[in-house]
């Protein structure tokens, strides 16, 4: 975004067009990544729970596993605010900006 106001005023058309362009694709692109670290992250974690559960028989008081140490989970843990959803969300609410960014300079009432 701060390449569209390097001067104080706004970009020409072209210019803006371009830079919106490429900051929703490269915001979708990155909605994509975070998606898939988010899914290995998930993945990860299930297969910590199985090998903790079913085959190491670890104390559920030393365990990794935050849904098999519950209580040391909710102890350090509790009360602090869910980030996945965030960055899940953030680069789609980037990208939705870019697009209506895309959709002003190609409108009519655009930069000039």
């Amino acid at each position: 975004m701060v390449a569209l106001f390097t001067t104080g005023d706004l970009p020409s058309r072209v210019v803006g067009i371009i830079v919106s362009t490429v900051g929703a694709l490269l915001s979708m692109v990155w909605a994509l990544i975070q998606l898939r670290a988010i899914a290995h992250l998930d993945y990860y974690e299930a297969i910590i729970d199985r090998i903790e559960e079913q085959y190491l028989h670890i104390p559920a008081d030393i365990a990794i596993s935050g849904r098999i140490n519950a209580e040391l989970f909710r102890s350090k843990v509790a009360g602090t605010r869910r980030v996945r959803p965030l960055v899940k969300l953030s680069p789609i609410v980037a990208a939705v900006l870019w697009i209506l960014s895309l959709l002003w300079f190609t409108s009519p009432y655009g930069a000039g």
